[in-house]
């Protein structure tokens, strides 16, 4: 039976999880201040408070409060 456009396939190897922790970064020798939407073993999204343009190398800075 053919799929819906709308169906949605996971091709990510790991799993996410929603979160948010702060965090701050270092891009092109510039401090930006961010926060997590969500992470995996592989990676992290984020927002971020001032544009940063695409395959610039980041420093990444998380903070875990326990």
């Amino acid at each position: 039976m053919p799929q819906s456009k709308n169906t949605f396939f996971e091709r990510r190897q790991y799993s996410r999880i929603e979160t948010s922790i702060q965090m701050n970064l270092k891009a092109d020798k510039r401090n930006v201040s961010a926060e997590t939407i969500n992470l995996s073993m592989s990676g992290v999204c984020c927002r971020v408070n001032r544009p940063i343009e695409m395959m610039t190398s980041l420093e990444i800075v998380l903070f875990f409060d326990f």
